[in-house]
């Protein structure tokens, strides 16, 4: 009897499972806003874990490191303690299907209303906040962004060396936030960073940073 060919072995795909990761300070709470969108997220089976820390970097490095000790999860959604995402935020994020992937948080900065996007202007070597009134409907990419509502896949966190997050201080007065510090180093490892501007999220900051802008 001849021998065939043996039947090809399919890719068995790991289903995916999602850790939330909040860092927490130590004088600080998860808003009740915030807390209603987790609770809906377990709902989903979701897990999610608060690190309380004296600095976010702190928190953010633990949640990475707890969560590559679980094999399971196939990726980390940070998610700062007083944002509200949308409650389809991750099913929308996972569907751009890279290798990070976030939604627009409205900050205050230096007197103006920005979202946590930045586009880098490589002849004056700085980022560029993305202005909130800017008309923004297509996912597009960015080079860095605040590390909420921030979307990463396992391979980034494996391939990335420690500390994934580290605040940067420089004579000058600049500093260069731990956030963006990750995602300036998962672009020069030639990582994609997407943003779904359909994903708008509530920033409390002790007011409705939106409801603020709109009064302005």
């Amino acid at each position: 009897m001849g021998v065939g060919s043996l039947p090809s072995k399919k890719m068995v795909e790991q289903p995916t499972k999602i850790l939330v990761g909040i860092p927490v300070g130590l004088e600080s709470w998860i808003q009740l806003g915030t807390a209603r969108w987790l609770s809906q997220a377990v709902k989903k089976n979701i897990d999610w874990y608060g690190w309380p820390s004296r600095a976010a970097e702190e928190g953010r490095n633990a949640l990475v490191d707890l969560f590559l000790k679980n094999p399971r999860f196939t990726h980390l959604f940070f998610l700062d303690s007083d944002v509200v995402p949308p409650d389809d935020a991750i099913e929308k994020l996972l569907a751009l299907d890279c290798d990070i992937a976030g939604g627009l948080c409205p900050v205050w900065y230096h007197g103006g209303r920005w979202w946590n996007v930045c586009k880098y202007d490589r002849q004056n070597k700085y980022y560029i906040m993305i202005p909130h009134n800017k008309e923004l409907i297509e996912p597009f990419e960015v080079d860095a962004m605040g590390g909420t509502t921030l979307l990463i896949k396992r391979k980034v966190l494996e391939t990335l060396e420690w500390p994934w997050f580290r605040t940067n201080y420089y004579r000058s007065g600049y500093v260069l936030s731990e956030d963006i510090y990750f995602t300036q180093k998962a672009k020069q490892a030639k990582f994609t960073i997407k943003i779904d501007p359909t994903v708008r999220c509530r920033h409390t900051n002790r007011v409705w940073l939106d409801e603020v802008f709109n009064a302005v």
